[in-house]
């Protein structure tokens, strides 16, 4: 008679993928029933006039200020035999799990094991800031997050066009997909992925809003969501843990106009230039996978620190990112740690009421996970194989020669 313990052995890891997978589920499904302020005065309101309107014949009708991607899908829910609080909330977890997938399988692309990899996904499943913003808070975060972190997957593996749909896909449901953007431009700058790619994340933007403008909605209307979001708050940091939090005491309400606004938006993006620009300049090899995740950590943290008007929530790919390099660079454990605690804190403040008064001590502590991740990136970059400097065109060397030997040109 055979043994059965190969077979058992063999059974081990999708055994445990699927208990782990269920007990997701049921502790996400018994956090349903809390209603958080943005379901109350947002999202049920929304969904009842999709509702109201039919369903996918609303998808052509301006309903919030979220993009048409996501209308689309919000117009899908209505046709689930299930209450709105739970169709908005299940959509969102479908969207996790997606998210688990793709975080275990970076994972274990970087470590090269299947046991740290289903870890890995297990940790992304249980992470709070996982189930909170779906399970609890309503809210659609995994769904760009899980989009970006297959971008990453696919741009480590050098696919192109596969990371670059995925980042286009991920831009047609949130804005916030814009602090992945200087991963992109210096992937296409320096070979990573061809350089003519960005264009299949900008057909599948536009794609994007192809339903609502078919079904009546304006050229404007359908791309012009983020405009409008753009402009929606005053508030310098809206329970975010960067240095907006202190200044927004400082400065009074009417002082924080559009064109102050504008001027630190210019500022961040100054600010993000300046640490693009040597990792652009510096020639190394950028096979080390190792380097593209911790540069996407680093912006994903360091963008929504120096922006204003920012979320408590838009630390979310930050958060995810920052779990992986957990699994990656065990022994730097504090870096991860420094970037997630404040993220969580802030969250837990609007959602649950709690404390606000420590969130200029969280915005400190943010800073030095970013300063970790800068640093962490930095010995990366030094690590890399340095490639040689391009070859001198031959009229630029014939010149030279020329002129060391005094002979005329």
């Amino acid at each position: 008679m055979k043994s059965l313990r190969p077979y058992i052995r063999n059974a081990e890891l999708p055994a445990f993928f699927a208990v782990v997978s269920v007990a997701g589920f049921l502790m996400r499904w018994l956090s349903f029933g809390f209603e958080s302020m943005d379901y109350t005065y947002f999202l049920s309101r929304w969904y009842e006039e999709v509702e109201a309107l039919g369903g996918f014949p609303a998808v052509g009708t301006v309903v919030g200020n979220y993009t048409p991607a996501y209308m689309l899908l919000m117009a899908a829910m209505t046709y689930l035999p299930l209450p709105p609080l739970y169709a908005i909330k299940l959509v969102s977890v479908a969207a996790d799990y997606l998210l688990a997938v793709y975080v275990g399988l970076l994972v274990r692309r970087l470590s090269g094991s299947d046991v740290t990899g289903l870890t890995t996904y297990t940790a992304a499943l249980f992470l709070p800031a996982v189930f909170l913003n779906s399970a609890v808070w309503g809210q659609c975060d995994s769904i760009y997050v899980a989009f970006l972190v297959m971008c990453l997957y696919y741009l480590m593996q050098e696919r192109s066009v596969a990371s670059m749909v995925c980042f286009g896909a991920a831009f047609a449901f949130k804005l916030q997909s814009v602090f992945f953007l200087p991963v992109v431009i210096l992937a296409a700058l320096k070979g990573k992925i061809r350089w003519w790619s960005p264009a299949a994340a900008v057909l599948v933007f536009f794609a994007s809003g192809l339903p609502a403008i078919l079904a009546g909605m304006s050229f404007a209307d359908a791309y012009g969501v983020y405009i409008q979001q753009a402009g929606q708050y005053s508030e310098l940091s809206l329970n975010a843990p960067n240095f907006y939090i202190v200044l927004d005491r400082m400065v009074s309400a009417a002082a924080c106009d559009a064109g102050f606004a504008a001027s630190l938006v210019c500022f961040a993006f100054g600010a993000v230039g300046c640490t693009m620009l040597p990792l652009y300049r510096k020639r190394y090899d950028t096979g080390d996978d190792r380097l593209w995740l911790t540069m996407a950590a680093f912006f994903a943290a360091f963008m929504p620190y120096v922006l204003p008007h920012m979320h408590e929530r838009y630390w979310y790919l930050s958060d995810i990112l920052a779990l992986v390099l957990l699994f990656v660079f065990p022994k730097r454990w504090y870096m991860s740690l420094a970037v997630m605690l404040p993220s969580l804190y802030a969250v837990c403040c609007y959602l649950f009421g709690s404390d606000r008064g420590k969130l200029p001590l969280m915005a400190l502590l943010m800073l030095a996970g970013i300063c970790l991740l800068g640093l962490q990136l930095l010995r990366l970059v030094r690590a890399a194989k340095p490639l040689p400097d391009p070859p001198i065109p031959d009229t630029e060397a014939r010149n030279t020669e020329d002129s060391n030997t005094g002979e005329p040109i």
